[in-house]
């Protein structure tokens, strides 16, 4: 699923049109407009996901270079992961460059 197609935007929207993109989607899909349709909730929650992804320049990053599928490249996914349970100085972690800054964004998510 491509995030762009999904807000009707190209690759080389703007953030300011991405947002406009999103804000039209989200008014038209919101679940307080749609009562009678059971996957509203879903179908504006699937669009937030793509506007908070598009919208924060890094998570764009990552998502134009890796894809839907992957919101991190295998190697920061595990390494958040074990950030998360503490277990940052495994060697495994250890040998991997990535800066501090990008370990502590995969870890929280944002």
């Amino acid at each position: 699923m491509d995030y762009y197609s999904q807000l009707g935007i190209p690759p080389t929207s703007s953030t300011s049109s991405i947002k406009k993109a999103y804000r039209s989607l989200a008014l038209r899909h919101h679940p307080d407009k749609n009562p009678a349709d059971p996957t509203a909730v879903e179908k504006f929650l699937r669009l937030t996901k793509f506007f908070d992804t598009l919208k924060d320049p890094g998570k764009r990053r990552l998502y134009d270079r890796f894809g839907p599928t992957l919101a991190f490249p295998p190697a920061l996914r595990s390494t958040a992961t074990r950030i998360r349970k503490g277990l940052a100085s495994t060697p495994a972690v250890a040998s991997l460059t990535i800066s501090p800054r990008l370990a502590l964004r995969a870890a929280c998510g944002s």
